[in-house]
C-alpha cells in the first residue's frame, strides 16, 4: 500500500489565505488612490502657478493705474458708491471677493 500524504487546509489556513487576498486588494486600491492624489497635486500646482501669474499681472496693472494721477481717487470714489463686493478673479469654481476699498488700500 503506497502511502499518500494529503494536505488538508485548516480553517486558519483558509482564513489566512482570505486575509492575504483582502490585503492585496487593499494595496491595489491604495496604489490607485496614491496615483490619483499625485495627479491632483500636479493639477493644483499647475493651477496655482497660472493663478499667481494672472493675479500678479492684474495687481501690477492695478498698481500702475493707481499710480496714475487722478485714477486712485476714482477707485476710492467707485468703492464708496458701490459698497458691495466684486469678483476680482473667478475661475474653476474658485472665487475671491474683495471690497473695492480693499484694493485701494483702505
Amino acid at each position: 500500500m503506497p502511502a499518500e500524504i494529503i494536505l488538508q487546509q485548516t480553517p486558519d489556513d483558509l482564513e489566512l489565505l482570505d486575509k492575504r487576498e483582502q490585503l492585496a486588494a487593499v494595496r491595489a486600491r491604495l496604489a490607485e488612490r496614491e496615483s490619483e492624489l499625485a495627479q491632483l497635486r500636479a493639477q493644483l500646482k499647475t493651477f496655482e502657478g497660472r493663478y499667481l501669474r494672472q493675479v500678479g499681472l492684474l495687481y501690477a496693472e492695478l498698481d500702475e493705474l493707481e499710480a496714475t494721477p487722478g485714477v486712485g481717487d476714482l477707485f476710492a470714489k467707485a468703492g464708496g458708491q458701490l459698497g458691495e463686493k466684486i469678483a476680482v478673479f473667478e475661475g474653476g469654481g474658485f472665487g475671491v471677493h474683495v471690497q473695492l476699498g480693499d484694493l485701494a488700500g483702505e
